[in-house]
């Protein structure tokens, strides 16, 4: 579990990195890149919805089987 949170904590900080990069090195006006910052933000926080439903998801299923309901 531990490495999996790592690879999503090192997954939304590269892609936060590389949306930097990307824009300071883009020949783009200001509205084009408030625009894709804006767009690359959103799909970050989504892959991070996605990682925290999965991860709650298997921590139920672990402590469903560490202390079964009777």
């Amino acid at each position: 579990m531990r490495k999996f949170m790592s690879f999503v904590v090192g997954a939304i900080c590269g892609a936060a990195v590389g949306a930097v990069v990307a824009l300071v090195f883009a020949p783009a006006s200001g509205d084009e890149i408030v625009r894709d910052v804006r767009e690359k933000w959103n799909e970050v926080m989504e892959e991070a919805r996605k990682a925290q439903k999965e991860t709650q998801e298997q921590l139920e299923q672990e402590l469903g089987r560490i202390h079964p309901k009777e």
